[in-house]
C-alpha cells in the first residue's frame, strides 16, 4: 500500500487518482463538520460545490437542511453554517444535509471527477476511523488537502500527517511518497498540541478573528469521533467503527 498527499485539490487529476482510494481533508472546517453531523444522527450529506446548485438541491426534498459557508459565514437563507457545533442531534437526527463550502466540497467534486476508486472524508477528529477504512480497502491511498482558495494550508497538511501516522500503526510497511513523508513530519511537529497548527495557520487565525475559537478547539480533538463519511452513490453516509 502506498500513500501520497496532494497539498491542494487542483492536483486531483485522473493520473494522480486512477485506481486509488481518496480521502478529502478540510480540517477547518468542512470535513470536521461532515463527520460531526453524521455522528449526531444525520442520514446523509450531499456535498455540492456550487452555491446556487446547493439551494436548488435542498428544495428537492422535504426537510433537507441547507448548510455551509462562503467566506467562513453561512450564506443568506441557510439553516446552518460550517461549524461542527451547529449540527446538533436536535437539528440533524434522521435528516439529510445539503452542504456547500468554499474549499471542502470543491475538493470532493474534483476527486470524484478524477476517478477515485473510493472516497471518504477525514480530519483530525476521525483520523483513526478513516485510516482503518482506508487500510481495509487495500488500494493505494491519496490524501487530498482542500487548501484555501487553491492555496496550501498548514492545518490540512497536518491533518494528512495525522492520518498517515494512524495508517502506519495498522500497516507499518506502508510506502510513503515524498509528499506523504513531509506531511507526517509536519504532524510530528504538532501532534502534542494540534491547536498550535491553527494558530500558525493563516486560515486558523482568520477563523479566530471571526469568533470561531470554540470550533477550532473541537477541530483539534484528535479521534473524538468514530465515524467515517463514505461516498455511496451520490452522497456521504456514515460508517461507524468501535
Amino acid at each position: 500500500m502506498q500513500i501520497d498527499v496532494l497539498f491542494t485539490s487542483r492536483e486531483a487529476t485522473y493520473t494522480s487518482l486512477q485506481g486509488r482510494t481518496a480521502v478529502i481533508i478540510d480540517v477547518l472546517r468542512a470535513t470536521t463538520t461532515i463527520a460531526a453531523a453524521l455522528s449526531r444522527g444525520a442520514v446523509a450529506v450531499y456535498p455540492v460545490a456550487d452555491l446556487e446548485a446547493a439551494r436548488r438541491r435542498a428544495q428537492e426534498g422535504d426537510g433537507m437542511i441547507l448548510g455551509g459557508e462562503r467566506g467562513g459565514l453561512p450564506p443568506e437563507g441557510f439553516h446552518a453554517g460550517n461549524s461542527p457545533l451547529e449540527y446538533t442531534a436536535e437539528l440533524v437526527s434522521d435528516r439529510t444535509i445539503v452542504f456547500t463550502t468554499t474549499n471542502g466540497t470543491l475538493a470532493i467534486s474534483r476527486a470524484l471527477a478524477a476517478g477515485a476508486s473510493g472516497l471518504a472524508t477525514g480530519a483530525l477528529v476521525n483520523a483513526a476511523a478513516v485510516s482503518r477504512w482506508a487500510v481495509e480497502r487495500g488500494a493505494s491511498l491519496t490524501l487530498i488537502c482542500a487548501g484555501t482558495e487553491e492555496r496550501f494550508t498548514l492545518e490540512d497538511a497536518v491533518g494528512a500527517g495525522c492520518i498517515i501516522a494512524e495508517v502506519a500503526c495498522i500497516a507499518p510497511d506502508v510506502e510513503l511518497t515524498d509528499a506523504a513523508v513531509a506531511a507526517r513530519q509536519l504532524w510530528s511537529r504538532y501532534a502534542g498540541e494540534p491547536m498550535r497548527s491553527f494558530a500558525d495557520s493563516a486560515h486558523g487565525r482568520r477563523l479566530l478573528e471571526l469568533g470561531f475559537g470554540a470550533d477550532l478547539r473541537y477541530c483539534a480533538a484528535v479521534n473524538r469521533l468514530s465515524v467515517t463519511p463514505v461516498w455511496t452513490g451520490d452522497r456521504l453516509v456514515p460508517e461507524r467503527r468501535a
